[in-house]
């Protein structure tokens, strides 16, 4: 459901949006948390989202691009950290 809502919230006010999630077990009593890390772009597309394995990690760089389209340029990576 938060993937779900940061859609939205991204497409209908036409800001970035990204969610940190904690993912594996917590140690608390509880086997797994859900993991999926993301961020979303001002149109809601999926720019990137971990996985709910422990150690996934979403790195996205924004950098300043032209006044008009494309607007600006994402780099991104997503990948257990080691």
């Amino acid at each position: 459901m938060p993937a779900e809502r940061a859609r939205c919230v991204a497409s209908d006010h036409h800001v970035w949006v990204a969610i940190a999630s904690f993912a594996g077990s917590t140690g608390g009593g509880y086997d797994s948390a859900a993991g999926g890390s993301g961020v979303w772009a001002r149109d809601g597309t999926l720019v990137r989202e971990a996985g709910p394995e422990a150690g996934a990690i979403v790195v996205v760089a924004l950098t300043e691009g032209p006044a008009s389209p494309p607007g600006p340029v994402v780099h991104s990576l997503a990948e257990p950290v080691r």
